[in-house]
């Protein structure tokens, strides 16, 4: 029996339900109570398990404004579920449509109940469905699915085996979890219940080939991923360096569903956005999670999952059974059982594990009638099994000496395929353009703490010759670069930019994003800001504190480095009127760092020493800092962002006891996903005139884009290109 939901919004904040039985149209009514109240409810419930420690520090970058204990966060999920229910009773026409469901399921015959949701609210799919008190006193066996009007994709025949590509993605925080994945993996291969192509953070163009080299029935992703706020938009991430949107692979994708795919499981955080877009390519099948997930749950899913749908339960059973299998981490992190969702096209059948495998014939009667017997298959055909068996057997131990070795030599599996073992580069495989003498380069000073990373490594390799950064902003560095009254080998060779630079004979290469970080007074009691505070502050329409976090008077103090790439940055990205620029860092109430060797020395000691004292700098050079507290920037959807991960370190005189590694870290996820609201791109700038600089200047750009270098590129606080 197929039950579909079809939601739509009316007048007056009303929601239309509408309910079929079959295919055929049933019954319909109207959702009268206040659909804000109960999305204020869920958010209540949301922001509080998003602050429990197990999700906040190690799978969201969101910064939380209040920790609740689990009783508290149990009472949200109750009340809403509470609110939930009276919001589904709606009007008289509704409960009569109630009613009416009600005596058909009672008299229905024995079989599966599958549930759609057809809503179109991005709020509405999060919700937990599956709780209705409806549901749950006459659908207890049924799951809920979201439901896409898309038909469902004509596939190749299939090859007698199920084919998997398991891809691992960057795992930062949840390595335990996915080993767990692999595990149940492991577990299917050993019980032959498929082939499986695993892949360890592959790069795009290693996991679009493995798309598009052979048909494929289920693709699996295990690691980090996430949605934009609307739930429209989704992305993975391969590594700690890379990360990809669906729409990066839509061509491969298509080409795989139009072959064979037909599920997809993201066993991975918030994936409501993967599904929207994988169910505009016309993918089938995909089951996500709505919100961030502990790995030891996505683990425990995963496993059950597999297990009962590749024994021969149908693909709704085996969701159900894995999905009810959460209830014992419920206590742990209250609702965590809602998470697990299934998105399916409207006219999709959901294929057993045998049917993707090409065993069984699909089901195609709606009715649930089942298929006809597979044809009779003649004596001499059955025959060849067994004697095919005793062939290979016989083989086996002629060359079993043999494989042994191999595989000991080898370490290959028999079925399982992983990621081709390719040689990391690093930096002492790029040689440089002479090996004596003096290198000259700098430019702006956000990029010092990525130098301190590179040329120590350089050095070690090359002690003959001498890198000598001197930086100070990017103007000031072009200016250097191309000095007539230097002598050539004087010049800068070549420059760090924070900004974009249009002119003659340069050439201009990203070589990573960074954050801008807005830091106060340790003791300034101010827990986030605006984007629009911001563009206040600078410009100088406050010059008090309490006219943003309320409380006692507290001169507002802008610390700021003139001419700089950072300076710029901010009037572009706050965004600022024309009027409003001329104005930025001009009030009586703004002062310039004047040390061009040690601005951060010179910025350290002003904001410490003023209890008003705000200044912008990169999240590289400040997070760490114990003078400076880095405050949370409220980004896109109302969600509260910070530049560092977890939670932060106090600014007390313990503080500068702890060595660096131990204090907070740049939060690269954030920079990664676009979460975090000021996010600019760094710049290495060649000259092409000068045969000797431009060679040092690719030289560096190599180095950097080694494996080695890209590493020491993140260790440093930012996102490598």
């Amino acid at each position: 029996m197929l039950l579909r939901f079809k939601l739509r919004k009316a007048d007056g904040g009303k929601v239309r339900a509408t309910v079929f039985l079959d295919g055929e149209e049933l019954a319909e009514g109207c959702l009268t109570e206040s659909l804000d109240e109960l999305k204020s409810s869920f958010r209540q419930w949301q922001e509080a398990y998003l602050g429990l420690e197990d999700v906040a520090l190690r799978l969201t970058p969101v910064s939380v404004k209040q920790r609740f204990s689990r009783d508290e966060i149990a009472r949200f999920a109750e009340s809403f579920r509470q609110g939930f229910d009276e919001w589904l009773r709606g009007d008289a026409e509704w409960q009569k449509a109630r009613e009416k469901l009600a005596r058909r399921l009672a008299n229905r015959s024995e079989g599966e109940i599958r549930i759609f949701l057809d809503v179109d609210e991005a709020d509405l799919r999060r919700f937990p469905w599956q709780d209705w008190e409806f549901f749950q006193e006459y659908c207890q066996d049924a799951e809920v699915a979201l439901c896409e009007r898309i038909d469902a994709t004509k596939t190749n025949s299939p090859s007698g085996s199920v084919k998997v590509l398991v891809v691992v993605g960057n795992n930062e925080g949840i390595a335990e979890g996915i080993r767990e994945d692999l595990k149940a993996i492991e577990e299917l291969e050993q019980q032959n219940k498929g082939i499986f192509n695993v892949l360890e953070q592959p790069s795009r163009h290693e996991l679009l080939d493995s798309l598009r080299s052979q048909p494929y029935e289920i693709f699996i992703f295990t690691g980090h991923s996430g949605s934009s706020d609307n739930k429209e938009i989704g992305w993975i991430g391969l590594s700690q360096t890379d990360s990809l949107k669906i729409t990066d692979l839509k061509l491969a994708l298509r080409q795989a569903i139009n072959q064979r795919l037909q599920l997809c499981i993201f066993n991975s955080c918030d994936g409501l956005g993967l599904a929207k877009q994988l169910a505009e390519l016309k993918l089938p099948l995909a089951i996500v999670m709505r919100e961030p997930v502990p790995d030891e749950v996505a683990a425990r899913f995963l496993r059950v999952f597999l297990q009962n749908f590749s024994n021969g339960e149908s693909f709704f059973r085996s969701f159900r059974e894995a999905r009810h299998g959460l209830e014992g981490f419920n206590a742990k992190y209250p609702g965590v059982y809602w998470l697990p969702s299934i998105c399916i096209g409207m006219s999709v059948e959901p294929p057993t594990w045998q049917q993707l495998s090409g065993f069984e014939e699909p089901i195609t009667d709606k009715r649930g009638f089942p298929p006809p017997p597979p044809p009779s298959v003649p004596f001499w055909k059955r025959l060849l099994l067994p004697i095919g068996l005793v062939a290979v057997t016989l083989l086996s131990l002629a060359v079993g000496n043999f494989w042994l070795t191999f595989n000991q030599m080898h370490s290959i599996d028999k079925n399982i395929v992983t990621k081709n073992d390719t040689k990391r580069t690093s930096i002492k495989d790029i040689q440089p353009p002479q090996i004596s003498g003096t290198v000259p380069y700098g430019g702006s000073t956000s990029a010092v703490f990525l130098d301190n990373m590179i040329r120590p490594v350089i050095h070690q390799l090359h002690k003959n010759f001498t890198l000598k950064p001197s930086f100070s902003n990017t103007g000031k560095g072009l200016e250097q670069m191309f000095d007539p009254n230097k002598n050539t080998d004087e010049r800068l060779q070549f420059i760090f930019a924070s900004k974009s630079v249009n002119r003659l004979n340069t050439k201009l290469e990203h070589i990573a994003d960074d954050a801008i970080a807005v830091v106060v007074n340790p003791n300034l009691p101010v827990k986030s800001l605006t984007l629009d505070d911001l563009r206040r502050i600078i410009t100088g329409e406050v010059t008090d504190w309490r006219e943003i976090i309320g409380g006692q008077s507290i001169p507002i103090h802008v610390y700021f480095r003139p001419e700089s790439g950072t300076e710029e940055f901010l009037k572009e990205a706050l965004p600022l009127t024309s009027d409003q620029k001329d104005k930025a860092f001009k009030g009586k109430n703004s002062f310039a760092i004047t040390n061009p060797q040690s601005p951060l020395e010179e910025a350290k000691n002003k904001v410490q020493n003023d209890p008003g004292g705000i200044y912008f700098v990169t999240a590289s050079e400040s997070v760490h800092e114990c003078e400076f507290k880095p405050v949370p920037i409220l980004g896109s959807g109302n969600v509260l962002v910070a530049p560092y991960k977890g939670q932060l370190i106090a600014r007390d005189s313990n503080c500068a006891q702890l060595p660096q590694e131990k204090r907070n870290q740049v939060n690269i996820e954030a920079i990664r996903n676009s979460t975090y609201p000021l996010i600019r791109p760094i710049y290495l700038v060649l000259r092409t005139d000068d045969p000797t600089a431009k060679k040092w200047g690719e030289y560096y750009l190599n180095v950097l884009r080694t494996d080695e270098g890209k590493d020491l590129i993140l260790k440093a606080g930012f996102l490598p290109k």
